[in-house]
């Protein structure tokens, strides 16, 4: 999406590609799923990672695909790592897409319908693991997939994928991973802040809090990792007056943003 962008746009800044600042629209884009993850086929949004080392978002209606092709058939070949990664990273969508502030009845019908198509294949998943796939189990992957793409190009993210680039850009933890480690601690920060409709994302999606908790420790690939104090201190700026932490529920701060990281990544 982003080349569509600067192929129209010789010479573009970074400074001018994130201002909008383009004298031609952007190439027309013809969008081939090979995960079901991210969901991007169906949303004007692009990341990339800059010239700095940082993973940087930009939305545009002028960078909706055309044409999408979202036939599972191209996930069959796909590793168990890189399946269960893109996995959890469609819960991530799902799940963050639903709580956030900008979510409307229509974007948590899309979220609880992606999750629903989830939850079997994580309970095949969870007895059975990834490796044979067929091909009724990857097309529900895929369909959640595009769900999750939907619920966030109405709503966006919220903190763990904010907090999980950090853990691409210094970690190279796969983004759907590095989304999912925080999937817990979303749902835990979530019920305190706004108990009610952290019951009913339960009800919704059919699941109980125990079985919730199981899944995300089972499915969501390792992620061992030692965090500096150093590195939490100088990614402290990162989250004050963050757009997707601003979408929490409740008022989450830079502060909560560095107690998680120390409770999760500084040795004890």
């Amino acid at each position: 999406k982003c080349i569509a962008v600067l192929a129209a746009n010789p010479g573009l800044t970074q400074a001018q590609l994130y201002g909008f600042d383009w004298p031609n629209a952007p190439l027309k884009i013809v969008a081939v799923g090979t995960t079901a993850g991210t969901g991007s086929e169906v949303t004007k949004v692009s990341v990339i990672t800059t010239p700095d080392g940082r993973k940087k978002s930009f939305h545009h209606e002028g960078i909706y695909p055309a044409l999408s092709f979202g036939d599972p058939c191209y996930t069959m070949s796909l590793p168990p790592m890189v399946t269960r990664s893109t996995m959890v990273d469609v819960l991530a969508h799902c799940a963050e897409s639903f709580f956030s502030r900008s979510a409307n009845h229509i974007s948590r019908c899309y979220a609880v319908e992606g999750i629903r198509l989830l939850l079997p294949v994580f309970r095949k998943m969870a007895d059975e693991g990834c490796e044979s796939l067929d091909y009724g189990t990857r097309e529900q992957l895929y369909c959640a997939s595009i769900y999750g793409g939907l619920a966030i190009n109405v709503t966006g993210t919220c903190f763990p994928h904010t907090m999980g680039y950090l853990l691409t850009e210094s970690f190279g933890i796969p983004h759907g991973t590095a989304c999912a480690v925080f999937q817990k601690d979303f749902y835990e920060y979530n019920q305190a802040v706004v108990p009610e409709l952290a019951e009913e994302y339960l009800h919704r999606i059919g699941c109980s809090q125990k079985e919730y908790f199981e899944f995300l420790e089972k499915l969501t690939p390792p992620c061992e990792i030692n965090m500096t104090e150093a590195l939490i201190t100088e990614s402290h700026s990162r989250w004050v007056g963050n757009g997707s932490m601003a979408k929490c529920q409740g008022a989450f701060t830079a502060e909560l943003a560095d107690e998680i990281l120390r409770r999760k990544f500084c040795a004890k």
